[in-house]
């Protein structure tokens, strides 16, 4: 048979060391790559499928870019799609087509322009990828975790019918052989083994075979080693080779191809490492939402600023910011499996994102300030739909107590004098502002909003609250006084789920990457203490309830809980609005235990035997036994991890009747009648090497003291009863963020102003994952991204800002693919569709 050997590094920028150690050692990898590529030692290298390590390599190293455009140009240097190598379940589908719109920027400024869907090392792989690399046109990917015992090649389908011809790395990727210091009758033999595993699920007479591992450099004098290798082994024709000249050679001689649909979280082969979804919940939630601040607030406001012309060109300093959030989600960054350095770096991103978030938003909010008379409140809604409902706004004045709920009083810098560059801020410059809650109807979808403050109103449907519940025209919840779990009332349909909310704790002795439950453990739960009354007005009501639970501290060394108990005090707030079906939830508490796992139970009459959860894109269902659990298979057999009823959410689940909606709370479990959401896991090792769930090493055995999470917890998430799981999108924007809301700057009386929109359409399966100033040269124009959410075609017409000329599809990359339409036409959307349009201003 005949086999190709493509030389590589897998390169985790961080994990077991920090950044900067890592990119010290990268440079020392590129270097030696280049030499022995230059130098005809190696007739080419694949540089991991990721850009960002070329960023970290010219950062410090400017003087060898020509030497790397060349080596590129001479097909002996492979690089993209990615600009990262992200997580593919806990990270956006917005954000992964910015990860591969960055990337091949990069690859393609150093002369790339055919690309692969490199996937070495994720945890399992989304069912959107084929889709999202179809939209840059890629149309070839090559994977290893998750596609169980499927053969070497494979078609991989999405639901919207997109393909790539998929090479499985049946081995993996990690195939260290060639730089062990063994002899070369050792190298040999260990290669000739792992040939005939992979001969085995091989459909052609050509084998894929790797050379590289995790931050492993180019072996030296790697073209003649192949050599003195293939004189030594008969059975097989080895040679160097590239991915696309093996991946051009196969298609040639391929025979009819199995095709597969959905995601690839088959474990039975290759572990999928799924209680990353729950490990440091905390850097999940800043994560996702930075990701809605940006893409749902930030660049929807600039891009309705943009056709007013009243705005700067922010698109540098939005690049800058996206490529901040995408250092954050590589998969052993987000996933929260490094060690505790990594992660706090990781925070400071964070905080940074939040800096640069706020200064736009603020400024951006500011300059449509201007636009509108002192008495008018300007309100920015960002959702897809029509907009009914509560506004929180600070001002400087007191509005009539009739029409609003003053909520708090605080001092500050009015935001005009904060960002007038010419001159500081003084003491004398703060005031006091009046932050209320205000009641706003109709408004319309992705638009800037200008309402007197004289004609504010509140709503009719008042709620209603008690010691044990709270109600208003649409949901009630009570608590059960004897238990503390909740009952929740559909007054639409008279539907009622009862048992709900319920906290259950778990022993934990796991790692980062996998849950191991200790013998014989049961859950403990919490007790009820008391409810107490915190506001009750026209527009919502907030109702307090107290629990306990006593969480053992520890783990002993024989994998028993402690008997040290420690009480744990949960404040769980409950908001009910006017007009409202969604009901809030924030809960309060401060972890002081380690090595335990603490879940939110709700039980159904029915077995969870399905869920609909939000996907990368749209929705995505999944079958479960319910009768399965974890806890009764261990222990997992060598070399293999055993599998789970956990799944992984980007923001909402639903079951029953009943969507979940989370603010980075991304794992949920199915078992008999119950779903679980995981609030916290708590652990102190990045990877041990056995585990009863898990029987193989994930990585170094090293302490991580801060994965044990011993601080406050705050939760945020809510409940919708709903027959129709795609509902949930528009319920879930909506409680990410109330519409934005600034008071006006003009003291004359002349302005005119009500309402400037963007773009809308009437179409409820219809759902904008992005609006944004496009970025291509020669256009000037807004982008918007739609996803069809049904199995059905759908029809919509535009209704946009009088300053758009037309529209034109392009793909993912910004790059035109249709004629151009006229504003009001009708466009079509197949099935899942997923189009990408940009609405063209005049050129400036």
């Amino acid at each position: 048979m005949d086999v190709t050997v493509y030389a590589h590094t897998h390169w985790d920028r961080e994990w077991y060391r920090s950044f900067e150690e890592f990119r010290l050692r990268l440079i020392e990898v590129i270097d030696n790559v280049i030499f022995q590529l230059e130098n005809n030692k190696a007739s080419n290298f694949f540089l991991d499928g990721q850009t960002i390590v070329l960023d970290d390599y010219f950062a410090l190293h400017p003087q060898n870019k020509e030497k790397i455009k060349q080596l590129i140009n001479d097909n002996k240097l492979f690089i993209g799609p990615w600009y990262v190598l992200a997580d593919e379940f806990l990270v956006s589908g917005e954000c992964l087509i910015r990860n591969l719109y960055y990337g091949i920027k990069n690859a393609r400024t150093l002369g790339v322009d055919k690309f692969i869907g490199y996937l070495p090392d994720s945890f399992g792989h989304n069912s959107q990828i084929p889709q999202i690399l179809n939209s840059f046109n890629i149309k070839d990917c090559v994977l290893w975790r998750g596609a169980g015992n499927k053969p070497s090649e494979f078609i991989w389908q999405s639901l919207d019918g997109s393909q790539v011809f998929t090479v499985h790395l049946i081995h993996g990727y990690f195939q260290d052989i060639l730089n062990q210091n063994i002899s070369l009758e050792e190298k040999a033999q260990k290669l000739k083994q792992i040939l005939d595993k992979i001969k085995q699920n091989s459909l052609t007479e050509y084998i894929l075979l790797p050379s590289g591992g995790d931050h492993i450099n180019l072996p030296d004098e790697f073209e003649n080693l192949i050599i003195k290798i293939n004189n030594k082994i008969e059975e097989y024709n080895i040679n160097t080779g590239s991915l696309l000249s093996y991946i051009d050679k196969v298609k040639l001689n391929i025979p009819n191809l199995i095709q597969y649909t959905g995601e690839l979280n088959d474990n039975s082969t290759a572990p999928i490492l799924p209680s990353t979804y729950s490990t440091r919940i905390h850097l999940k939630k800043l994560n996702i939402i930075s990701t809605f601040n940006i893409t749902k607030l930030l660049e929807p406001l600039i891009s309705i600023l943009n056709t007013q012309k009243l705005i700067p060109d922010y698109n540098k300093e939005l690049e800058y910011l996206w490529k901040l959030l995408l250092k954050n989600q590589p998969h052993d960054s987000i996933c929260g499996c490094s060690i505790d350095s990594v992660h706090r770096e990781m925070e400071t991103r964070f905080e940074r994102i939040d800096g640069i978030f706020n200064y736009i938003m603020d400024k951006s909010m500011l300059i449509a300030s201007k636009l509108a008379n002192y008495n008018k409140l300007i309100i920015f809604n960002h959702l897809n739909n029509k907009y009914t409902g509560p506004v929180k706004v600070k001002v400087p004045y007191h509005l009539l107590e009739n029409s609003c709920i003053l909520i708090n009083i605080t001092c500050d810098f009015p935001e005009n004098i904060m960002f007038d560059t010419q001159r500081a801020p003084l003491k004398e410059d703060i005031k006091p502002f009046y932050e209320y809650l205000v009641w706003v109807k109709d408004l319309d979808a992705i638009s800037l909003n200008y309402i007197d403050v004289n004609h504010l109103t509140l709503p009719q449907d008042i709620p209603q609250i008690s010691l044990n519940h709270i109600e208003n025209s649409k949901v009630k919840i009570k608590i059960n006084d004897k238990t503390g779990f909740l009952i929740l009332l559909d007054k639409e349909t008279n539907k009622v789920f009862d048992n709900l909310h319920v906290f259950c704790d778990y022993a934990d002795n796991g790692d980062t990457y996998n849950f191991d439950p200790i013998e014989g453990d049961t859950p403990i739960n919490a007790e009820f203490i008391t409810s107490k009354i915190i506001e009750s007005n026209n527009i919502r009501a907030i109702l307090k309830i107290e629990y306990q639970i006593k969480i053992p501290e520890y783990l002993t060394k024989d994998n028993k809980r402690s008997s040290n108990l420690i009480d744990h005090d949960i404040d769980v707030f409950i908001t009910v609005q006017a007009e409202s079906k969604r009901i809030d939830f924030k809960t309060v508490w401060e972890n002081k235990s380690k090595n335990h796992l603490l879940q939110l139970k709700f039980a159904f009459e029915e077995p969870v035997n399905k869920t609909i959860s939000e996907n990368t894109l749209g929705l995505i269902e999944r079958s479960f036994d319910p009768n399965y659990r974890l806890e009764d298979n261990p222990p997992a057999k060598q070399f293999e991890e055993l599998k789970t009823n956990t799944a992984p959410m980007q923001r909402f689940v639903w079951c029953n009747g009943l969507g979940i909606i989370t603010k980075g709370l991304q794992e949920y479990k199915a078992e008999n009648n119950n779903l679980y959401i995981t609030l916290l896991r708590s652990v102190g090792m990045l990877s041990k090497e056995k585990l009863r769930s898990r029987n193989l090493c994930a990585g170094p055995p090293l302490t991580v003291n801060q994965a044990q999470c011993l601080n406050e917890q705050t939760n945020e998430y809510a409940l919708y009863p709903t027959d129709s799981p795609s509902e949930l999108f528009s319920r879930t924007d909506a409680f990410y963020s109330l519409p934005i809301a600034r008071y006006g700057l003009l003291y004359k009386r002349e302005n005119k102003v009500n309402c400037i929109n963007l773009v809308n359409y009437d179409n409820p399966n219809i759902y904008t994952y992005c609006i944004k100033p496009s970025q291509v040269d020669g256009f000037n124009g807004i982008i918007v991204r739609l996803f069809n959410l049904s199995n059905q075609t759908q029809n919509i017409r535009f209704k946009a800002c009088d300053k758009f000329t037309m529209y034109i599809q392009t793909n993912s990359y910004e790059e035109k693919n249709s004629k151009e339409c006229q504003i009001d036409s009708e466009l079509e959307f197949k099935p899942y569709e997923l189009k990408t349009i940009i609405f063209i201003l005049p050129q400036k």
